[in-house]
């Protein structure tokens, strides 16, 4: 239902997480399952626009470095996958 808000959504998520005073957020395991369903559809969807733009490609790392940090496999994985370069068209 919220599609149309992604990828801009994640801003909004990274400031509240940044809001939350380093409050546990993502020790409900719930809670970090759907931020990697939210994640993953962002990275792969819209990768080339969160690369293109700065203030999106830092809010998304921030919420994927809270998923690393959590254990989660799949925030590494993406971490990975959006700080790679766009590949250069000739």
């Amino acid at each position: 239902m919220g599609r149309v808000f992604l990828p801009d959504a994640v801003t909004l998520l990274a400031q509240a997480f940044e809001k939350s005073q380093n409050r546990e957020l993502l020790d409900d395991p719930n809670a970090a399952f759907q931020l990697e369903i939210l994640l993953r559809k962002v990275c792969y969807e819209h990768g080339t626009n969160i690369r293109q733009r700065p203030a999106l490609h830092r809010a998304t790392l921030a919420l994927l470095d809270q998923l690393v940090e959590h254990g989660s496999h799949t925030g590494f994985r993406l971490r990975d996958y959006i700080v790679a370069p766009l590949p250069a068209i000739s």
